[in-house]
């Protein structure tokens, strides 16, 4: 859980990533979880079983899923501003109804396209 709670305090907007399930039900049922924070915390497991540090673990995963972290807040930052910008002229409610429609629907999307990045895991 600490590990968990690491990385969110460093990427505390990851907790709004769209995350992918699979059920894989003809090999016992187990699921595979592809969120970003799963993956990383997975990632940093591996390396601390390897015999790092938890806080050396931390930078070398972050070193590598880091960017694609990033990355991924700065698409969520553009389109909460492209989702603002579009309905600018409404009432308050209807605006940030229609924000949340168009970033779920981004979400959606953006999920289907990224879902290969998280199976590499």
């Amino acid at each position: 859980m600490k590990l968990l709670s690491d990385f969110y305090r460093k990427y505390p907007e990851a907790k709004y990533f769209p995350q992918a399930t699979r059920v894989n039900v003809s090999h016992g049922g187990f699921v595979d979880i592809t969120h970003p924070a799963a993956v990383f915390v997975k990632k940093q497991k591996e390396l601390i079983n390897k015999g790092y540090t938890e806080q050396k673990a931390f930078e070398r995963v972050e070193e590598d899923l880091g960017k694609v972290i990033n990355q991924q807040k700065e698409e969520l930052r553009i389109l909460r501003g492209l989702a603002i910008n579009s309905y600018g002229s409404q009432s308050y409610s209807d605006r940030f109804q229609k924000i949340a429609e168009i970033e779920s629907s981004l979400k959606v999307k953006r999920m289907e396209r990224d879902i290969p990045k998280y199976l590499r895991a």
